[in-house]
């Protein structure tokens, strides 16, 4: 009976070794998952301020002349439209073409 007991406990303690086990595999996967996305934010970062910078031109734009007035959604889905469109660039490459490509579909929209 109390062979059974020790027993029983030593393989309660394997299971608990082997969940934790897992837990911590698990938590290395996410941790490398979030490091990933992190890079990724962090270079699209350059595409985030041009598109921000030239929301706040177009929306100054109204002071010129009211006809010129535009919405934070009308504005979203023009950006959208151009993420997309796809590049086959590298990253870079790619992120400069997003760069220029809102730019001129904006530029195309507006003039």
């Amino acid at each position: 009976s109390t062979q059974s007991t020790w027993d029983n406990l030593l393989e309660t303690l394997r299971n608990t070794k082997l969940e934790c086990q897992k837990f911590h595999n698990q938590m290395e996967e996410q941790k490398k998952a979030s490091e990933k996305i992190e890079v990724g934010r962090l270079k699209f970062q350059s595409v985030a301020r041009r598109v921000a910078s030239l929301y706040f031109c177009v929306s100054n734009l109204s002071k010129l002349e009211p006809m010129y007035q535009y919405s934070l959604e009308w504005y979203i889905e023009l950006y959208k439209k151009v993420l997309e469109t796809s590049s086959e660039a590298g990253t870079e490459d790619k992120l400069d073409f997003y760069k220029s490509k809102f730019t001129y579909v904006l530029f195309t929209e507006i003039c």
